[in-house]
């Protein structure tokens, strides 16, 4: 399965590609529009969903060191909303039953601390 990582930033949205086959997770690109400017980063992220055709999509979810979720989670929730039924409006049907799944609705969801150098792993 292929899977394409979105990660939503005020100023600018990372990509990432992976699969489970192989187990590698690569860059994809940067789109370089505000958050703010909702129309033109969901046009920028279809349009990448049509280049990479994923199976799947994953969307970060910006958790507090708590685990709970503040208000940076619920517009990040919103947003997925929105481009939720920007794929539904386009027939992306090639997605799956789930085509947007985030870090909340999988069971393994948990808030991470990175690890620090020297860590064991």
């Amino acid at each position: 399965m292929r899977y394409l990582a979105i990660d939503l930033g005020d100023r600018r949205t990372g990509l990432a590609t992976g699969d489970d086959e192989s187990g590698i997770v690569s860059a994809a690109g940067v789109i370089e529009l505000p958050l703010n400017r909702g129309d033109s980063l969901l046009d920028g992220l279809c349009q990448a969903i049509r280049d990479h055709e994923p199976d799947e999509l994953v969307v970060g979810m910006p958790f507090n060191m708590d685990g709970s979720e503040g208000p940076r989670a619920k517009l990040v929730r919103a947003f997925v909303e929105r481009l939720t039924q920007r794929i539904d409006d386009l027939g992306a049907g090639r997605l799956g039953d789930g085509p947007l799944r985030n870090d909340a609705q999988t069971e393994e969801a948990a808030p991470r601390c990175p690890r620090r150098r020297g860590d064991p792993a």
